[in-house]
């Protein structure tokens, strides 16, 4: 069943990397793997501005030098490469990964990017690819796992806020004053602080939980993926909440 929860509103206060790039090619392939991007007024990044996995076996290239960061890479693993439009800030340089995360014995490549941030925000993005074919595995949108197994209740009592959290089960309680008195919700926001990170190849994300439009952070959620063979896809495996004041 879905649940319904509070979604920030970024897009006035995020620095976020520009929208409707488009990356031309001199060549029109229709069966070409690159992904386009539309329109706009665009400066070829430096050749020399490259990230590597650790050994050098995944090279990320940026395509488009635009005013906050870069629009369009080229990934190379194994001979290989291959273009997508994603889009990034350079304030958090991009983390590179060459690794086995689905346990299948085969390595994936990892790329996490920041896509945005300001005062109290910054969002991740995370991309696995095969590395046989450079395909992307899908990984669970934070927002879709938050709607179907996480439920928060908030009650006002003056400036202090009852904030009644239930995640996998278990039934958690915080106590919080409000620093914005006039503040009114029913439900936890996400989506002002969203990071990626891999560990012991293990991908993880921790989401900011907080109440008001200027975000005040009361806890953070944990959320450990494992892949589905079948679906191959990373889903959402171990959950928790963290309240900032425990």
């Amino acid at each position: 069943m879905k649940k319904e929860f509070g979604m920030l509103v970024l897009s006035s206060i995020l620095l976020l990397v520009g929208c409707n790039v488009h990356q031309e090619s001199s060549q029109k392939d229709e069966n070409s793997s690159t992904e386009q991007l539309s329109m706009q007024p665009k400066q070829e990044a430096k050749e020399s501005i490259i990230w590597f996995s650790e050994n050098n076996e995944v090279q990320l290239t940026p395509k488009t030098k635009v005013s906050d960061g870069f629009s369009g890479v080229t990934v190379a693993v194994n001979n290989m490469e291959k273009e997508f439009n994603w889009r990034f800030t350079t304030i958090t340089e991009p983390q590179v990964y060459y690794t086995d995360i689905t346990g299948d014995g085969k390595k994936e490549a990892v790329v996490i990017i920041n896509t945005g941030r300001g005062t109290g925000l910054t969002i991740d993005e995370v991309h696995v690819l095969n590395s046989e074919n450079l395909s992307e595995i899908n990984v669970q949108p934070f927002e879709e796992i938050i709607s179907d197994h996480f439920e928060s209740k908030i009650t006002k009592k003056g400036e202090n806020l009852n904030i009644q959290v239930v995640v996998q089960g278990t039934e958690q309680h915080v106590n919080v004053v409000a620093l914005d008195p006039h503040v009114e919700q029913e439900h936890l926001n996400f989506g002002g602080v969203v990071y990626y990170k891999l560990d012991n190849q293990k991908l993880t994300v921790v989401l900011g939980a907080s109440v008001g439009v200027s975000p005040q952070y009361v806890g953070d959620v944990y959320i450990t993926y494992q892949f589905d063979e079948a679906k191959n896809e990373f889903l959402a495996h171990q959950m928790k909440f963290v309240p900032l004041n425990s």
